[in-house]
């Protein structure tokens, strides 16, 4: 399941759009975000919240990631990257062809779930496909490929978008 984001004044951030209002959530402090507080009342002061109209921000869309692997993109089993994935260098691949399964070496982990873990040098691009939702369908879709040398610089910044 892809994530939800959208852009604001050329920013990137995570978003969620709840009672027609769109939710920026952000790791930073920026002007005009809040401290979130949880359902238990708790203030986080590290996860910081904005609330806007749909028409004051750029544009929301949900985004996917694809890693290329031995020539052929693969979705990502948890169809996100989240910081542990660079920490630990394992990145799961996920397919539902047996054909491609048994080719490449994926494990079947359920009737047409097949798996593999690789790791970021065995990247050879990445695909960050960002399709707008209704709302913005006007944009297009959006395919950027990272290649193989823009690969360690992107993966530095998974912590301040991805989690």
């Amino acid at each position: 399941m892809s994530k939800l984001y959208c852009i604001y004044r050329n920013n990137k951030f995570r978003a969620e759009i709840r009672c027609g209002k769109v939710e920026l959530i952000s790791k930073e402090k920026k002007d005009g975000f809040e401290s979130y507080i949880d359902i238990l009342g708790r203030v986080h002061e590290d996860l910081f919240i904005k609330q806007l109209n749909l028409q004051d921000v750029d544009v929301i869309f949900n985004e996917d990631i694809e890693l290329k692997y031995e020539g052929i993109f693969f979705q990502l089993f948890s169809s996100t990257l989240k910081k542990e994935n660079v920490e630990d260098n394992k990145f799961m691949l996920f397919t539902d062809s047996e054909k491609l399964a048994q080719e490449y070496g994926f494990e079947k982990k359920e009737q047409f779930v097949f798996s593999k873990d690789i790791t970021k040098e065995q990247i050879e691009s990445i695909k960050i496909i960002q399709k707008p939702i209704k709302e913005f369908e006007a944009y297009g879709i959006k395919e950027t490929i990272l290649k193989k040398e823009e690969i360690d610089a992107w993966l530095n910044k998974i912590s301040s978008y991805y989690n």
